[in-house]
Formats: C-alpha cells, sequence, structure tokens
C-alpha cells in the first residue's frame, strides 16, 4: 500500500493503522446516526439475518435492512453486526433482532452517548455481562489479529476430505456422507446396470471423486502432469467440493468431466512418470473411474447446473429476487418431474422432487407462499408467468389486506421465515439509484431449460367486480420487457396504492447474499490482508462495508 500511494498520491504518506483504529468508532457513530435518519423516510423493510464464526471460534451475527428506494430500486445495507460471547443460543438471537426491530420503530428515544451499542438500550444480565467481556477482550487484543498458518480461513466451514493417499479404505464419518465409516467404497460395490442404480451410490463415487483429485492436487508432480494434459482444452484446476455446500460439488463434478480425457492418458502414461511412488500409483488405477460412474457423474451434472442457475437467479441484490422465486420453484418443480428414459437421471429427479418440496416449496395457503404470490404480482416479468388461479389468488389477498388496514392502522412487524420480517413505517425512501436489470430473459431461458413450453395468451380481462379500480388498471397495462423498478417508477402516479403495496412485497429477498458476501469480505480482511483489527473493530468494518 505505501508504494501504492507513493506512485498514486506522490507525498502522500496515508494514516497509520492506529489512526484508524481510533477514529472508527466515530465513524461509526456517525454512519449509524445518519442510517437512521434515512430509514425514517422508508416505510417497509425486511430483515434477514445470518451468523459467521470465524477460525478464532469468534461468532458474529449481521443484520440487513433491504427497502425499496423512491425509484423502485432495491437497496440492502446492514444495520446491526454483534459479535456473540458463548454459544449462540436461539433465545439470544432472537432478543436482539427484537431489539434491533424495536429501535428502528423507535428513533426518536434517546440512545447513549456513544451511539455504539449494537444491542440496544434494554440488556438482560447474559448481554451485559457479554458487553463487559467484549471490552475486556478487546483490550487484550490490541496486538494484530491474524491466523495461524494452517487455518483454511472459511470461517465455521470445513475443506473436504484431507485425508492421507493412503486412507481409501476409511470413510470420513460425516452426517452428509451416506458411506458407513467401516466399509470400503470399493468399485465394485457399484453396477454397470442402469437399471440397478441405487442413489446411494452417489456417496460411493463422490467419495472416489474426491480422493482422486486429492492425490493428484498433494503431488506436484501429478498435478503439473494432468495440467500439461489438459490445458489444451481446459483451463481450470481440480478442486474438492465442500459437502455442506452443493454448488461446489457441481463445481467439482464439472471440471473433472472436463479433465476426463486427460485423466485417461495419466492412467495410460503413469509407469513412464517419474517421481511417483508405486504406491500412489496403486491408489490411481484402483480410483479409475468406470463407464458407469462416469453416466452418473454426467447425470448429476446436467440435474445440479439446472438448481446452479437457479441459485444463481435468487441470489440478486438489485432486483425483487422473492418475486422470481416464483417462478423458478415453478419450473424447477416442473423439471423434476418431467419423465426422463434414463433410470439414473429419474432416481435423481425423484430424490430432488422430494427435498424440494420438504425444504423449499411453501404450502398452498401458508403465509410463505401468501407473500410469495404477492412478490409475483407486483413483478411485472413474473406476473404474466402466473397462471390465473395465483393472480385471482394474489387479488383476492390484496383487497383482504386493504379492508384490514382500512378498518385499523397495521403498525405491526410481518414475519416472512425464521429469519426474515418486514416492517412498516411511514413514507418512502429518498436515497440511492440502482443499476437496472432485467430478469425476463433470464427467466424465459430458465424456463426452456426446465422444459417449459411458452404459450401465446391473451390479455387478462377482470372478470369480478369487487376488484378495486386500480388492479383492473394494472392488468391492462403493458408489462412485457419492463423491470420492476421501471415499471413502477412509470406507473407510480396512476397507481398510487398498489404501487405503496409493490415497494412491501418487494423488497423480500429470497436469499441471504448481502449477509454471505459481507462475511466473505470480513474474512479477507483478517486472512488474506493480516490486519491488526481486535473483534469490535471487525465489527465496526462491517457495518461501515457498504456505506463508505
Amino acid at each position: 500500500m505505501r508504494d501504492f500511494l507513493a506512485a498514486a498520491v506522490p507525498g502522500y504518506p496515508g494514516p497509520h493503522e492506529r489512526t484508524l483504529q481510533r477514529n472508527i468508532k466515530k465513524l461509526y457513530a456517525n454512519k449509524l446516526f445518519e442510517l437512521r435518519e434515512k430509514l425514517k423516510n422508508v416505510q417497509y423493510v425486511c430483515l434477514t439475518t445470518d451468523l459467521w464464526r470465524r477460525p478464532r471460534q469468534h461468532h458474529y451475527l449481521c443484520a440487513t435492512i433491504h427497502y425499496v428506494d423512491e425509484n423502485f430500486g432495491n437497496v440492502s445495507t446492514i444495520v446491526s453486526c454483534r459479535r456473540f460471547h458463548g454459544r449462540h443460543l436461539a433465545v439470544r438471537i432472537r432478543n436482539h433482532i427484537c431489539r434491533i426491530v424495536n429501535r428502528s420503530q423507535n428513533f426518536d428515544v434517546d440512545d447513549d452517548s456513544d451511539g455504539i451499542q449494537n444491542e440496544g438500550d434494554e440488556m438482560d444480565e447474559s448481554d451485559q455481562e457479554d458487553e463487559l467481556n467484549d471490552e475486556l477482550e478487546d483490550r487484550e487484543e490490541e496486538t494484530p489479529t491474524t491466523l495461524d498458518d494452517d487455518s483454511d480461513g472459511s470461517g465455521d466451514h470445513d475443506s473436504a476430505d484431507d485425508d492421507d493417499d493412503d486412507d481409501i479404505c476409511e470413510v470420513p464419518e460425516d452426517d452428509t456422507d451416506n458411506v458407513s465409516s467401516d466399509e470400503e467404497p470399493e468399485k465394485n460395490e457399484t453396477t454397470s446396470d442402469n437399471n440397478a442404480f441405487d442413489i446411494k451410490d452417489i456417496s460411493c463415487i463422490l467419495y472416489n471423486c474426491r480422493k482422486l483429485v486429492n492425490i493428484i492436487n498433494k503431488s506436484s508432480i501429478l498435478h503439473e502432469f494432468t495440467g500439461n494434459l489438459a490445458r489444451s482444452t481446459v483451463s481450470t484446476d481440480l478442486i474438492v467440493d465442500m459437502r455442506i455446500r452443493w454448488n461446489s460439488t457441481c463445481k467439482m463434478i464439472s471440471r473433472l468431466i472436463d479433465y476426463r480425457p486427460a485423466l485417461t492418458m495419466l492412467i495410460e502414461q503413469l509407469s513412464t512418470i517419474q517421481g511417483v511412488s508405486a504406491k500412489q500409483k496403486k491408489l490411481l488405477i484402483k480410483l479409475q473411474l468406470s463407464n458407469y460412474e462416469w453416466d452418473v457423474l454426467k447425470q448429476l451434472k446436467s440435474t445440479l447446473l439446472i438448481f446452479s442457475d437457479a441459485s444463481e437467479m435468487l441470489s440478486g441484490q438489485k432486483y425483487p429476487s422473492f418475486a422470481t422465486a416464483y417462478d423458478v420453484i415453478g419450473s424447477l418443480n416442473h423439471y423434476l418431474q418431467l419423465p426422463s428414459m434414463n433410470n439414473i437421471e429419474m432416481k435423481i429427479k425423484n430424490v430432488l422432487d422430494e427435498a424440494l418440496r420438504k425444504y423449499v416449496q411453501p404450502p398452498i395457503g401458508s403465509q410463505q407462499h401468501n407473500l410469495l404470490l404477492l412478490g409475483a404480482f407486483f413483478h411485472p416479468s413474473v406476473y404474466v408467468l402466473m397462471n390465473d388461479h395465483d393472480r385471482t389468488k394474489a387479488k383476492n389477498l390484496l383487497i383482504s389486506e386493504s379492508n384490514k388496514s382500512n378498518s385499523a392502522s397495521e403498525d405491526t412487524t410481518s414475519v416472512q421465515s425464521s429469519s426474515t420480517l418486514t416492517m412498516r413505517r411511514s413514507q418512502p425512501s429518498t436515497n440511492s439509484s440502482t443499476k437496472t436489470i432485467s430478469t425476463t430473459d433470464r427467466l424465459k431461458a430458465f424456463r426452456e431449460k426446465c422444459g417449459i413450453i411458452e404459450t401465446s395468451s391473451a390479455p387478462v380481462k377482470s372478470k369480478t367486480i369487487t376488484l378495486r379500480q386500480e388492479l383492473i388498471k394494472y392488468e391492462t397495462f403493458d408489462k412485457n420487457e419492463q423491470s420492476f423498478a421501471s415499471f413502477w417508477k412509470k406507473y407510480v402516479n396512476l397507481l398510487p396504492q398498489l404501487s405503496n403495496m409493490a415497494r412491501r412485497y418487494g423488497s423480500v429477498p429470497a436469499s441471504s447474499v448481502p449477509c454471505e458476501s459481507s462475511f466473505s469480505i470480513a474474512n479477507h480482511i483478517v486472512r488474506k490482508t493480516r490486519t491488526s483489527l481486535t473483534p469490535k473493530n471487525l465489527k465496526y468494518s462491517l457495518f461501515l462495508k457498504d456505506k463508505m
């Protein structure tokens, strides 16, 4: 950095890190005050939370708010970041989230003079003890906070399969692995008959893949030799997946398939490679994948790539991702129910379809399902993809909500899920012009991948006289090729009530990507740059990340 400043700004030495640490608390207080002033004009916000653990066993809870600004652009910003001492129990997390909600709804209440306390003014004895421990530990950690050299720097996630190369017969005892720890995943355990395919074979095959990649990556000779064989067609290296992140398994499988010709040549030329022990050669030959196993990997790749596209579409921060979730979940459900002549693909789809219904697809009539319908109803690109039944259901929900709001003012917090809430305030926000991202083309391409054939449909006409005039107008407006922001910015004056509701339901995200990205940056700051940040200063840095 010193060399960079000397070249970029000659004569400017830059501030010392101690100077920055002394000023970060004041900067945090100023930005916190500015955020509170800004949120006074925001009517609806959504709150998401996420937990992160540093390699030194320090736990942090990050709370992020999402709202729609005056230009109908989606805004996400960190509102609180707290370090947890001891166990992060559910009751402590719930109490902290309630304090965040209560403080955000009562801006006129005087806070502490320094404005730093994330936990609010009301704290129980355990929280007061946490704050005392936080202050004491900050004094103890004035020395640079760096990680051990053997730390993987990945927070609370451990790298997969770091076993010894000769430990092929021992399967790690992990809940995510269906292979027993006292059984050897021999290649003859799998079958070459697709009709006899067992879903448990996937665990054995993935285990062999991880061992194969580990042996190659741990040997500089094998790594260089394999890379030279594949470099003409592949520009990336083999990687090992992280079992708790399925998308990393998709990447591992994709790269293995790309490396298949190189791996075949490696086995053929293995006897001529110098510097490779007989033990390593024996293991490589033993781990060589059969044609049946390659077929299973191909089917896994094709299926997981569909889910990878779905995850990417639901991970947006600049558009209403929860509205997009309506069509993504429906398209995935359609894809998994498509018949297939391949027995392997069909069994994989059946297992994924069961998991999708259990963990992702909300029950019809539930609060989350209703929220999903309303979010899709207000998104012009998704509205045209809704069926008549869901449109009618969404309109009835809006009418029912309007009747309730007319009889009594709503100032309560609505819970989206276990970690997502929507809160009501007074007026629209006045900040942030974000880049408009159209989702129409991406949704169409994704539906084609899932096997959904587009059919031309007649314009939807209002058939009930009980619908408000705004709903009738909304149905007649052209919604093709228009993003959420551009559509509602254009018709905000013609649809004042619906545009206000669109701000509410358009603020709900489908994932906690802002929190995840914050933790990724925090981990980079702590590990890669070797900064001298105490836990509290790291907490302040997380809060200031998107406000500077």
